[in-house]
């Protein structure tokens, strides 16, 4: 597991005036590292992990405006993980984005599992070629739609 940032972290200013607060789950080391220095230049407060249960933890504690998930975690099953997002988005205001290396066929079929589960999901990103839109989003400067599906 990296060691987390505290929400306490000073940050810069998001779109429409207010700090995003970026919550990370992915299991590769080097990716989480990047995403934070990404989130980082875009004045985000950033907490990332590779463990899941450490952020589901961070996802009731920290209070994210933007959640991004990669959606494949080595051996884990997904599912619980969508099980654990659905309840919690409900009571959360929360803009999720679901990102993958695995290829884009395999995004686009949890991006629809998740939906049919109830999940509202923003934005897949294909990591090979839509993680360096990660800052302009966070900036504001490529808005998030309204939502998918």
């Amino acid at each position: 597991m990296l060691k987390e940032e505290s929400a306490d972290t000073p940050a810069g200013v998001g779109a429409g005036g207010d700090v995003h607060r970026l919550l990370v789950l992915d299991d590769d080391e080097q990716i989480v590292a990047m995403i934070r220095r990404i989130a980082a230049r875009a004045g985000c407060n950033v907490v990332a992990t590779t463990d899941t249960a450490v952020f589901l933890r961070y996802l009731d504690e920290f209070s994210p405006t933007v959640v991004l998930v990669d959606v494949f975690l080595g051996n884990r099953d997904c599912t619980m993980l969508l099980d654990a997002l659905a309840g919690r988005q409900g009571r959360s205001r929360f803009r999720l984005l679901f990102m993958s290396g695995m290829g884009e066929s395999a995004l686009m079929l949890v991006g629809r599992i998740a939906r049919e589960r109830g999940i509202a999901v923003d934005r897949l990103i294909y990591r090979k070629r839509d993680l360096f839109q990660l800052e302009d989003l966070l900036r504001g400067k490529n808005e998030l739609p309204a939502r998918l599906g």
